[in-house]
C-alpha cells in the first residue's frame, strides 16, 4: 500500500475510532487487503470487506458490532432517497447536509425529466 492510502485509511479508522463517524469506506485493491486490515486493527476499528469487483473490494471501517448489519444491507450503488440518507448518516454527514444534497438531487432530477418531455 503507498504511503498516501496508507495514510488516508489511518484518519478515516482514527475518525471513526474517535466518533467523528459511525462509519467509513474506501476501495482496496486486492494487493492492499492485508496491508489495509493491518492498519485497521492497529487503530482498535473492525472491518467489513465485500468484492466490488475483480481486483477491487469495498473496506468498510467501524467499531460498533450494532452497524454490521446495517452496512450487509446497503446496496452498491445507492438508488433512492432513503439510500443517500442512510449513506450520508453512516459517513457522519448533518442532518441539513444529508436533506440539502437530496434536496439538490431532487431538483437534478426534475429538470432532466423536463427535458426528456
Amino acid at each position: 500500500m503507498n504511503e498516501f492510502s496508507e495514510g488516508q485509511l489511518t484518519e478515516l479508522c482514527q475518525m471513526v475510532y474517535r466518533g467523528c463517524k459511525p462509519c467509513a469506506m474506501m476501495p482496496i485493491m486486492t494487493k492492499n487487503l492485508q496491508d489495509a486490515k493491518i492498519i485497521c486493527n492497529k487503530e482498535n476499528c473492525k472491518f467489513k470487506v465485500f468484492e466490488l469487483s475483480e481486483g477491487w473490494f469495498t473496506f468498510w471501517i467501524y467499531v460498533r458490532p450494532e452497524l454490521i448489519k446495517v452496512i450487509e444491507l446497503l446496496p452498491i450503488e445507492p438508488k433512492t432517497e432513503a439510500d443517500h440518507y442512510l449513506l450520508g448518516a453512516l459517513f457522519g454527514y448533518s442532518n441539513d447536509a444529508i436533506c440539502n444534497y437530496l434536496k439538490s438531487k431532487s431538483q437534478e432530477l426534475a429538470k432532466q425529466k423536463k427535458i426528456m418531455d
